[in-house]
Formats: structure tokens, sequence, C-alpha cells
């Protein structure tokens, strides 16, 4: 934490300090406003209020991607906390960083040490799990969040990890077997866990029994090959030359 009673110029430094790994940490997330960037290097020159207003202006103004608008709404809710200042307004806008992007994880050794405490803290306690397994395994599960079209896809057993509250349409499929599908309600925070018992696909009556019916053809000409015989039961006639029948006696 910076101390704010050493003079000026060792603020100054502490602050650079900690302003130039946060900044190329949000290069790396791809943070491309101007605005946002801006307002967390407010942030980190301690103007917390002009660190506020500036990416309060930018959600307002500006068409942001989700990596800006996660960064824009983490520091506006760390510049409350730095304050000690509205601390359920500080929470709904870590809340909604989440919501916005919930695989983006912060870096504990880029972020203050209690204003990362206090982030994972309020994450925690909104975002969820899907636990599945089935029966039987490694089949394919994918889950769609309809607000927002994100889709996961996981092999079983797995666990879809980083999901805010809300309705997820989950379908599970497995070759050979009758998929299964269900809607889901995750609850904030909530760690939830299925078992699903996959049913094997029913064939039909020419399907099932074909080849059994096949087979009993296959074995008709085999014995009959084998037997030299025309299938009916009887024997081929010699291939030689046969005798001529005796002449006939002739008419008086």
């Amino acid at each position: 934490m910076i101390n704010m009673r050493a003079p000026a110029h060792k603020r100054l430094l502490f602050m650079l300090i900690w302003l130039f790994p946060v900044l190329a940490s949000l290069s790396g997330q791809e943070i491309r406003s101007i605005k946002v960037i801006d307002g967390v290097k407010a942030f980190y020159m301690a103007d917390f209020e002009g660190a506020r207003a500036i990416l309060q202006d930018a959600l307002l103004n500006s068409r942001l991607g989700d990596e800006d608008l996660f960064a824009a709404h983490v520091y506006i809710a760390f510049s409350y906390m730095r304050e000690e200042l509205e601390p359920e307004t500080a929470q709904m806008y870590v809340v909604k960083a989440v919501e916005i992007a919930p695989d983006v994880q912060l870096d504990a050794g880029k972020i203050p040490p209690d204003l990362f405490s206090q982030y994972m803290q309020i994450r925690q306690s909104v975002i969820g799990s899907l636990k599945i397994q089935t029966t039987p395994m490694d089949a394919s599960a994918i889950l769609i969040e309809p607000a927002k079209n994100r889709v996961l896809n996981i092999q079983t057993p797995g666990v879809f990890e980083n999901l805010p509250a809300g309705t997820y349409d989950l379908l599970v499929t497995l070759t050979g077997h009758q998929s299964y599908s269900t809607t889901i309600l995750i609850g904030s925070g909530e760690n939830k866990e299925i078992d699903v018992f996959l049913l094997e696909k029913q064939r039909g009556f020419i399907k099932k029994y074909w080849p059994y019916g096949a087979g009993a053809l296959a074995a008709v000409v085999v014995a009959a090959v084998v037997s030299g015989g025309d299938g009916n039961g009887s024997r081929p006639l010699p291939s030689e030359n046969l005798p001529l029948p005796p002449n006939r006696p002739s008419k008086p």
C-alpha cells in the first residue's frame, strides 16, 4: 500500500512502480479504450475521484468491448474501496464486471493486495459452478447461457466453472446413446452437481434382427457349397458323359 505521508517524489516513485506492471497487464487483456487506460492511470496516481469520473464517462459515452467494460467497472469499484466510500456501490460494480467477463482473472501480483482480497470475496459470492457426471463416462456436455450466447463444452466427468447466476441449457451426447437435455438454474455462488444416466439408442426391427437373418442366409449358402448340393438337398448330376439309352424296339 502506498504511504501517503511519504515525500511527494517518493509517492510518485511508488505509484509508478505499481502502475508499470498494471499497464502491462492491461495490454495483455487487450484493453483498447484510451479513456479506460486514462482512468486506470488516474487511479494509480491516487486521483480516485478523477478515475471514477473518467471511467464512468467512458461507460456512458464510449462503445466498449468486454475487456474494456470489465476494467472500467473493476477500477470504479477499486476507487470506491480505496476511499472507503459506498461499499454497496463498489460491490455492485464488481458484480457487474464479473457478469460481463466471468472468465477474466485478475493477477494478484499486479493488484494492491487489499483490493484484490475484497474483489475475490465479492467474486466468489456471485460465481457458481456445475459439476457433471455421466454413466457411461466420456460424454460431451455443452452448457449454453442464452442471455449472453455463451457456450461451454467439457468431457464428462467435469466441471463448468465461472458461472454467473442465471439460467443455462445443458445438452449431453454420447455416440450410440440417447441425448439428454435440461434447463438448469444456477444461483449466486452456487456450486451444483448433476448425475446423468444415458440410455442406449433402441434400434428398429430390421436393424436389430438383420444380422441374425444375414447370418442364417450365409449359413445356408455355405452348407450348400460344402455339400455340393443346390440348396434343396439334391446332388448335381456328374459332369462326365452318360451312356446313351438302348435302342427301343421298332413297332411292327
